[in-house]
């Protein structure tokens, strides 16, 4: 029989198996990672008082039947929109079940940072993020601002928290904003028209005005492809302002990035280096062995 791996430390690892029961392994310093898939040996179960709390807490995987399945369900997505455009499922454990690009460049970047199935959600859109802003396509500018969207079950804001966190700790140089959603308004992004191009981002932030101007109920289709065409002329942190004009300030933070350093900033640009450059020729043409306007002759009284 097979079975997911929950938790791991060196002694011991509780595994899920496909009828739904928890069973408890001798580890034997061997090396596991949560959401591997093991096959368990034939033995009986060991439940321990230490894991009984987690066994309480899934037991609605078990009652329902769902045992081994429920791990690759997705109970969420989180979408990264810069001008890569990715995708994160993830599962009831807040781990990565797949990720994909929703563009090419996205595919790119995907396939560039290779499998980070099983990994915590927010550890794996801190890798994204670090690689696209590494390939250079986040500056902070409309076209090119950091936008993560949250299109899932996070009713204690949990996840948005570890999310914010994580970039609130990091040396950024860049702007980034975190936006909420909901597993909703991600079916109706997937259920637009192909003839509309807008990424699950912006089509969320459109969803949250349209939701304020029509004054409509957030489970009512209040975005259609000819209100998001409407929608389409303006930038994301427009779109970003309109959201918070309407009251809705607790679905988006955003993280200001840190200013660079003292030493990077006094760094010459490009045009002050020429200048220096310049002033150094002249100087060395000036001091020149014979030449009437050297420090010489200018030095006399």
């Amino acid at each position: 029989m097979k079975g997911i791996i929950l938790e791991a430390d060196k002694q011991k690892i509780i595994v899920l198996d496909e009828s739904g029961q928890f069973t408890e392994l001798v580890a034997y310093g061997k090396k596991y990672t949560v959401g591997e898939e093991i096959t368990i040996p034939a033995r009986k179960n060991h439940f321990s008082g230490r894991f009984v709390a987690l066994a309480a807490s899934l037991m609605i995987l078990v009652t329902s039947g769902a045992g081994f399945g429920a791990y690759y369900y997705p109970q969420g997505y989180i979408n990264i929109d810069v001008n890569p455009s990715i995708e994160i499922s993830y599962n009831i454990f807040e781990r990565v079940i797949r990720a994909r690009g929703l563009n090419q460049e996205g595919q790119d970047i995907v396939k560039q940072l290779g499998e980070l199935k099983n990994q915590k959600i927010d550890y794996a859109v801190k890798q994204f993020i670090d690689e696209i802003e590494e390939q250079g396509y986040i500056d902070n500018t409309d076209d090119h601002l950091a936008l993560i969207t949250i299109n899932g079950n996070d009713p204690d804001n949990s996840i948005m928290e570890s999310i914010v966190d994580d970039f609130d700790q990091a040396e950024m140089t860049y702007d980034l904003t975190v936006a909420d959603g909901s597993k909703k308004i991600h079916k109706r992004h997937s259920n637009l028209p192909e003839a509309v191009e807008v990424t699950p981002g912006d089509f969320n932030l459109m969803e949250k005005i349209q939701v304020r101007e029509r004054q409509v109920e957030d489970d009512e289709d209040s975005v259609n492809g000819e209100e998001t065409q409407k929608q389409q002329g303006k930038t994301t942190q427009q779109m970003i302002e309109e959201v918070k004009e309407k009251g809705k300030q607790d679905e988006i933070h955003e993280i200001k990035g840190k200013q660079k350093s003292n030493e990077d900033s006094e760094l010459p640009t490009d045009d002050e280096m020429t200048i220096e450059e310049e002033k150094i020729d002249l100087e060395e043409e000036i001091n020149k062995p014979g030449n009437s306007n050297g420090k010489k002759e200018g030095g006399k009284k």
